[in-house]
């Protein structure tokens, strides 16, 4: 129940512009939590939306490897898709779930075209 609260709480914060509390507030968690992938991507929108897309990547990337090496498994698919949108640019304010040109795409956000010259 604490952890659903403390989860709650972070989105909020997230949302409302106050990253950096939010990462405050989720790092016990992430640390009672080692397996769990709610708190990390959490943690990985709270450090998106506080400008620190490339610190999110890592910690993606950290989880990961940690997940395989301990429980031999990968994260879950919401998870995959926090990481993908952060590395589109998303900025991790507002809601994970797709909207419409995400599920048109077969449920990953289409990437930025390249700029073309003229």
């Amino acid at each position: 129940l604490r952890s659903a609260a403390v989860d709650e709480l972070a989105d909020c914060w997230i949302r409302s512009g106050r990253a950096t509390e939010a990462l405050a507030a989720l790092e016990p968690e992430v640390a009672r939590h080692p397996f769990a992938d709610q708190p990390r991507i959490l943690q990985m929108r709270a450090l998106a939306a506080s400008g620190r897309a490339a610190d999110a990547l890592r910690a993606a990337h950290r989880y990961r490897g940690e997940l395989r090496d301990a429980v031999g498994v990968d994260p879950g698919p919401e998870f995959g898709m926090a990481e993908h949108r952060i590395a589109a640019g998303w900025g991790g304010r507002a809601d994970l779930a797709p909207g419409p040109a995400v599920a048109a795409a077969g449920g990953h956000e289409p990437l930025p075209r390249p700029a073309t010259r003229r």
